[in-house]
């Protein structure tokens, strides 16, 4: 799509830090010649002028670190070829993955583990055999020894490849410092095929959404505020995001005196989870495009199977996702996808009026298995019936701000809690006793569940809170309880 950028990683070398990245945070061109002698206090100096989050960091690496500045080259062993296979089938396999089409360092890493090799990150010697071995005993077809995008599929892995970071204008970036300190927004949707009135809805959608957010997106190399970004395909989300981050990482790094600079490559070289600045990443990931309790359509074809998806629809490669985007987001991302379905479980019947108070639901869903797999400190929002794209009331967020655990948290819950509708029933009902008091608690709650229906829809206008509901509790939940709560009370005053 029109301003992601790839490239193929060049070789290793010394010297600034590189824009191309392995999917994963850790950058290209991480590796340092051993004429970096710089002592460790002078160091520790320099990164207290980054902040704290640096020099938590450099605290781990020194303390693991008992070389600093030299090169480790690991030789590949010669292993021998399995009978039927040539060393010109081999290097045609190399010069595959080397062009253009092939494989970013991410994937490769996580194609190694899968067949149980070493995780080089380079599409070796024992890669390539391990790729033919698993080809002749599964009978898959392909090119001898070639982990296409269709293979990797077939192994639960979201094939992706190195991107360039794109430029950052000076202005920008002190923006998403100042004013961004937990990270950014970006915003995606996709732009599919068939250009339906229904299949455009996620453009229309996403594009206000993203002006309201100051989301970053992509134009010609460069990155701009107020824009989403259209894909074709699931990959390119990991991508984007990673073109992004590196981009902002770069002119940070740009600023940076030599010995900084050389700091902060051999952190990210250090591959300590939750590295890095939150301001340089992302922490709210948006996704405007069809879905099912099991998948995402994210391929423009409008398949299921090509888009992320749970065993639904064959190999999981959620998994895979994360692990794409884990080093250009920050480990509190919130992920809204607006999406029909994802948040309902595989198992369950389609119920626009479920909201029993506390009752976790979705545990077999994709938006389950996308929390599970970002971790404990992350949440994932999404609905729970067909609708309109973002004003739906049936939504859940699984994760850290359902409280952790397993299963999705109804939005309304979220919004209206429990400790909101006590105070509400000490403050409606002052002279009632405990016991009295419980027994309109039902009551209270219902009326609540009514006014949280009627403040989400397509026609309610967005001058009510200044955005549009069902966008706003899935970006900023907190901000949604304080007005709807407001409003709530404002109206319903003690008798």
């Amino acid at each position: 799509m029109p301003g992601l950028s790839r490239r193929r990683p060049g070789p290793t070398t010394s010297g600034p830090p590189s824009t191309t990245t392995e999917q994963d945070g850790s950058g290209g061109g991480s590796q340092l010649g051993a004429s970096w002698t710089r002592p460790f206090s002078g160091v520790r100096q320099a990164a207290s002028e980054a902040g704290e989050q640096i020099s938590a960091t450099l605290a781990s690496v020194l303390q693991s670190a008992s070389v600093w500045g030299q090169a480790v080259t690991a030789q590949e062993e010669e292993t021998p070829l399995p009978a039927g296979l040539t060393e010109d089938q081999l290097k045609a396999a190399q010069a595959w993955a080397r062009g253009a089409e092939g494989p970013g360092g991410n994937i490769i890493r996580q194609l190694q583990k899968h067949l149980g090799v070493p995780a080089t990150g380079s599409y070796d010697r024992n890669t390539v055999i391990a790729v033919v071995m698993d080809q002749r005993a599964r009978g898959t077809g392909g090119s001898v020894g070639v982990a296409s995008p269709h293979y990797m599929s077939s192994l639960g892995l979201l094939f992706t490849q190195d991107v360039v970071g794109a430029e950052v204008e000076d202005t920008l970036a002190a923006t998403l410092k100042q004013n961004h300190p937990d990270g950014y927004t970006v915003a995606f949707y996709v732009h599919y095929d068939v250009q339906s009135n229904n299949n455009k809805e996620f453009e229309r959608q996403a594009t206000p959404y993203a002006e309201r957010t100051g989301a970053l997106g992509l134009q010609g190399g460069s990155v701009v505020q107020g824009v989403p970004i259209a894909i074709r395909e699931g990959s390119e989300i990991v991508e984007g995001l990673n073109q992004i981050y590196l981009g902002v990482r770069q002119h940070f790094y740009a600023g940076l005196d030599p010995y900084m600079q050389d700091l902060m490559v051999r952190l990210d070289a250090s591959g300590i989870e939750g590295n890095g600045l939150d301001w340089t990443k992302a922490n709210d990931v948006s996704l405007f495009c069809h879905g099912m309790p099991g998948g995402l359509s994210t391929d423009a074809g409008g398949s299921y199977r090509e888009g992320l998806h749970s065993d639904t629809y064959g190999q999981s490669n959620i998994e895979s996702f994360v692990h794409g985007v884990r080093g250009a987001t920050t480990r509190d991302v919130n992920v809204q996808l607006f999406a029909c379905g994802a948040g309902r479980g595989t198992d369950e019947k389609e119920a626009w009026l479920e909201h029993r108070q506390d009752h976790r639901m979705g545990q077999a869903s994709v938006a389950q298995e996308l929390s599970t797999q970002l971790g404990p400190k992350a949440s994932v929002f999404a609905h729970t019936t067909t609708g309109h794209t973002t004003e739906n009331y049936a939504g859940r967020v699984f994760g850290a701000e359902a409280g952790g655990g397993q299963g999705g948290l109804h939005l309304f819950d979220r919004l209206f809690p429990e400790t909101f509708i006590q105070s509400e029933l000490i403050r409606l009902h002052p002279t009632l006793d405990p016991a009295q008091r419980a027994m309109q608690h039902h009551t209270l709650r219902e009326r609540m569940w009514a006014h949280y229906r009627g403040s989400i829809g397509t026609n309610v206008p967005v001058s009510r809170f200044g955005a549009r509901m069902g966008q706003l509790m899935f970006q900023d939940p907190a901000r949604a309880a304080k007005l709807l709560q407001g409003e709530w009370q404002a109206a319903n005053g003690p008798p």
